[in-house]
């Protein structure tokens, strides 16, 4: 009996067994025993011993008699070694000695082990929290990036009936034309220096001065978008250019 152990888990492989409490984990998740197999942590409590088929029957049903008892422990037998994943063939974990009994032949780990018991419940809580946790830095870590790539622009769209300049000039625009492509849009200039038809780039800077003359108005593109008509007017006539 000098290799029995009373401590309150039985670590071997990547399980954890609570043997107060019937709790198998493995990899940290909790696996369902039945109740007569997890019984049999009896092997637990004894590594590398004999525990006889009359210790175990002793354990699992000490008020019961079977009439066929042999079969019971097979099969309790059995449901354990499926749950652990053990075989009866090649065992690792339980070994067995026929007509005698049953011995735990996987090492156990040694309780000064200095990783955390393996799916013991508060580990797995803690580790559920700092993936929670990780989760959320990472969403706004890439909320933060996403920001800084594709910045929000700080011009105040137009309200409702506010009249907005084509570009930013002095003076008199109007008679607006787009092009038919949509990119390019032609208006008449006047009241300041430098007036005429001018041709600038949707949301352009630098307009494209075309005519020269205070008289010139309402311009027209032509289908293909590479000619510009438009009106002159004077005192005396009118007139219409291309």
């Amino acid at each position: 009996m000098g290799n029995s152990i009373q401590r309150p888990v039985a670590r071997f492989e990547d399980f954890a067994v609570h043997l107060e409490t019937g709790e198998v984990w493995k990899a940290g998740k909790c696996l369902k025993l039945q109740d007569q197999p997890f019984k049999l942590a009896v092997l637990l409590e004894r590594p590398g011993e004999v525990v006889t088929r009359e210790e175990l029957r002793q354990r699992i049903w000490p008020e019961k008699s079977f009439g066929d008892f042999d079969h019971a422990i097979n099969l309790a037998i059995t449901k354990l070694r499926a749950t652990l994943g053990d075989s009866a063939g090649v065992p690792h974990l339980i070994e067995t000695l026929p007509r005698r009994g049953y011995r735990f032949i996987a090492p156990l780990k040694e309780e000064t082990d200095p990783s955390p018991p393996t799916g013991h419940p508060a580990w797995t809580v803690g580790k559920k929290l700092w993936l929670i946790v990780g989760t959320l830095a990472f969403i706004l870590l890439s909320a933060v990036a996403l920001i800084r790539i594709f910045p929000t622009s700080r011009k105040q769209p137009p309200t409702p009936g506010e009249i907005v300049p084509l570009v930013s000039m002095p003076g008199r625009q109007g008679s607006p034309a787009l092009s038919p492509d949509g990119s390019r849009v032609a208006f008449a200039y006047g009241g300041a220096p430098h007036p005429g038809i001018y041709v600038a780039l949707i949301d352009g800077d630098k307009p494209l001065q075309l005519t020269d003359n205070d008289h010139d108005d309402y311009p027209i593109w032509s289908p293909d978008g590479r000619q510009i008509a438009f009106a002159r007017f004077s005192p005396t006539t009118e007139k219409v250019c291309m």
